[in-house]
């Protein structure tokens, strides 16, 4: 029977104790059989890429704050005629 790592989603020897991949603890309770490979994959994406979409829209958010705040100063210092 082949299984598969909760964690990582990749291959994994029934036999061994760790994950070769990820290093997840083996347990045949934690493993996923073949089946639900796709489902795991599907549902759960790499969590690397998760943190990596978040710290892209953080950058975003700071970047719009900062030019509306630049924005609002210049108008401001125009309007007082400085």
């Amino acid at each position: 029977m082949t299984l598969f790592c909760t964690n990582c989603g990749e291959e994994v020897d029934k036999d061994g104790e760790f994950c070769p991949h990820c290093g997840e603890k083996i347990v045949e309770d934690n493993m996923v059989k073949e089946y639900k490979k796709n489902v795991y994959h599907s549902k759960n994406p790499n969590p690397d890429s998760i943190i990596k979409r978040k710290e892209k829209i953080l950058y975003a958010l700071i970047t719009i704050f900062f030019v509306i705040l630049f924005l609002g100063v210049y108008i401001l210092m125009k309007t007082k005629g400085y």
